[in-house]
């Protein structure tokens, strides 16, 4: 029931456990993700058919698992999966298994689940989101992500206890999240919220131009990595979290022998910032990664640094929300500074002196920055009122269209 291997010296061997609507589906991704280079073999065993035993799944360093049929043996399979996390192995899990047609047994309790799963959705392109964790080890290399015109998807909007996003899809959906100390040997696991088969395999399928296989590879990678079982990474404030009091915090990371350190601000790593102790000196939201000399890793969760003194004068207020040209013949720049350093959604609207709503779009704001191009040229002359709306925060200026 194992299909033949392709082989790489001296890296992982991988296994797919696919049910697919085709045999051929599985040997694309067995093609993509051999393709990557990550691996020194990838097998292939139809869980349609039949249930790898515990034993069968021990020989592989990670493995890769999705439905579209329900497997043989649902409970089986869960259980036997379990017990492959408890002894070591790295799981990921992907749609169907993680939308409408997922695993059960021990596999489907929250000791050992990513996404909770839930239904599925499809039939619209949607594309790399929302990154939360750009530094993540699944990330490194991805730039692009095309679901192509089905993108199967889960609906999953809840995670299981200790996993977190890493990335969404371009409708806010899951389409990466992780979890770190699963299990009796604190192993890695991953969940993805799409169909692993590329358009190789249908045309409407994940484009296989864009950056699928090396999110599979590198969620596979992550997962078969050595446990990092006494690695954790923790931050300590040294005194108030206020910056106003002293203008500046003072922030200490877990300490070990061996350790080093890199300091990370709004989800961007701080040049220098390597030692133990840091003093931030900006409100943020920081991390720190922990790394030791055995190629361990871990992230801390993020500690907030605030500050309750910071006055927005009206003269600085005008900085923070620009329009520009103004007056424009047609088209002019959205200028927003809102001070949060986090990513956030926001709607603009121009309005006329009627109060009708010439143009309205939904435009995401990047650690606390927005520009973005507006064009009136199609509009009649005159006084237009600018608004972009931030949860409950209201920005708005007047743009004067004059041709």
């Amino acid at each position: 029931m194992f299909a033949a291997m392709n082989s790489f010296a001296q890296l992982p061997k991988v296994l797919i456990c696919g049910a697919p609507g085709l045999p051929s589906w599985s040997g694309d991704v067995k093609a993509k993700i051999m393709g990557t280079g990550q691996f020194n073999s990838v097998s292939v065993f139809d869980i349609g058919s039949g249930t790898p035993t515990v034993e069968d799944l021990k020989q592989f360093s990670a493995v890769l698992l999705y439905t579209d049929a329900s497997a043989a043996d649902p409970i089986l399979l869960g259980d036997n999966l379990a017990a492959y996390i408890d002894g070591g192995g790295g799981v990921v899990s992907a749609v169907f298994a993680t939308a409408s047609v997922p695993i059960e047994g021990k596999f489907s309790t929250t000791d050992y689940q990513v996404m909770i799963p839930d239904a599925q959705t499809q039939g619209t392109t949607e594309t790399l989101g929302t990154i939360w964790e750009p530094s993540h080890p699944i990330m490194e290399g991805v730039t692009n992500f095309d679901g192509g015109t089905s993108s199967y998807r889960s609906t999953s909007t809840s995670l299981a206890p200790g996993a977190y996003q890493i990335a969404d899809w371009s409708d806010g959906l899951f389409l990466i999240a992780a979890r770190s100390n699963v299990g009796p040997s604190l192993v890695n696991r991953v969940d993805l919220g799409f169909y692993p088969p590329s358009s190789d395999a249908r045309s409407d399928f994940w484009v296989s131009s864009s950056d699928g296989a090396l999110i599979m590879a590198n969620a596979l990678t992550y997962v078969a990595s050595k446990p990092c079982a006494n690695l954790t990474a923790t931050i300590t404030p040294l005194g108030n979290l206020d910056i106003c009091e002293t203008g500046f915090v003072k922030l200490q990371a877990s300490s070990g022998i061996g350790y080093t350190y890199q300091w990370n601000r709004n989800n961007v790593d701080m040049a220098g910032q390597v030692y133990q102790t840091l003093k931030a000196k900006k409100p943020g939201n920081y991390r720190v990664r922990i790394s030791t000399g055995d190629e361990c890793s871990a992230v801390s969760k993020k500690t907030v640094v605030y500050s309750s003194c910071k006055l927005v004068e009206e003269d600085e207020f005008i900085s923070l929300f620009n329009l520009y040209p103004n007056p424009t013949a047609g088209a002019f720049t959205i200028d927003l500074s809102i001070g949060d350093d986090e990513t956030s959604e926001a709607t603009i609207q121009i309005i006329n002196l009627l109060g009708q709503i010439v143009h309205q779009e939904k435009v995401l704001i990047t650690q606390g920055l927005l520009q973005k191009e507006i064009q009136l040229s199609d509009e009649a002359e005159g006084m237009y009122l600018v608004k972009v709306m931030v949860g409950d925060n209201v920005y708005s200026s007047q743009i004067n269209l004059q041709k």
